[in-house]
């Protein structure tokens, strides 16, 4: 790709699918997102950022009004603890964004099919306990083979994989010119969708949708309040042996998240 350059690129599509999956609006008439009415807030970084970097990412979105901060990437070492910086950055976008109601923030599990919490293939962003770590699920209400897992997953989301439905999202199209002076075309595919996009990006994007929608309906609930609510409302899914007593698998969390309930029970506490 070239060297590290943070300014916009037409050759970066994943950010592009992603923002369809959350709120792709339906202006072709051919896709649409969880959110299709809400306004999507993008953030590049350069592929060498470091803590402060990534600190200062987390700090933008809270003092620049994001409602809902997605990151559907993860850090390319299979062990990544994070430190203070960044950590501390988290919690203050969590606890202080919007005004002090709160940001919340989600974190795809990653798809090496591997535990985030264990020694060697920790991962310290999914796992810091003010984040909503997603995992994925199949169309079928069964496990992803592919997605990663943990005590710390919150929730999980369909995902294109192991059969029935695959994700149609938005793709960029046109083309661009590598360091060779060669045009190439952008996206996935030929065109402007993408007919089979998948992995914990495109399940930790449908999340964050259904983040969107929730406060759209009850713009006062609080970043902690959101997340017991979507964890209350989420459906259990797959095998019945796999939620311990408190409700929650370390491969579905609290289960599948669900836009409808999620934006009723919303609704129903600005009544209480």
């Amino acid at each position: 790709m070239g060297p590290c350059d943070p300014a916009a690129a037409n050759r970066d599509w994943h950010g592009t699918a992603c923002a369809g999956v959350a709120a792709g609006r339906v202006d072709a008439g051919d896709i649409v997102g969880a959110a299709p009415h809400a306004r999507v807030m993008p953030a590049r970084m350069g592929c060498d950022i470091d803590s402060e970097g990534l600190a200062r990412i987390f700090d933008y979105m809270k003092d620049n009004g994001a409602w809902v901060v997605n990151c559907s990437w993860g850090p390319k070492a299979a062990r990544y603890p994070i430190g203070r910086r960044v950590s501390d950055a988290i919690s203050r976008c969590v606890r202080e964004g919007r005004g002090g109601l709160g940001t919340p923030i989600l974190f795809a599990a990653g798809n090496r099919n591997t535990s985030i919490n264990d020694e060697t293939h920790f991962n310290g962003l999914a796992t810091h306990p003010d984040v909503i770590a997603v995992s994925s699920s199949t169309s079928l209400d069964q496990r992803s083979d592919t997605s990663n897992y943990g005590s710390e997953i919150c929730l999980c989301a369909p995902s294109s994989s192991g059969g029935g439905w695959t994700i149609v999202t938005s793709d960029a199209a046109g083309s661009w010119t590598d360091p060779a002076g060669i045009a190439r075309p952008c996206g996935y595919k030929n065109g402007d969708q993408h007919d089979c996009f998948g992995g914990t990006s495109s399940s930790c994007a449908l999340v964050a949708g259904v983040c969107a929608l929730v406060l759209s309906a009850a713009p006062r609930l609080g970043a902690a309040e959101l997340r017991s609510i979507l964890q209350r409302t989420a459906r259990r899914i797959g095998d019945s042996g796999a939620y311990a007593p408190d409700g929650h698998s370390i491969h579905f969390g609290f289960g599948c998240v669900d836009a409808a309930a999620a934006v009723a029970a919303a609704r129903a506490s600005l009544a209480s």
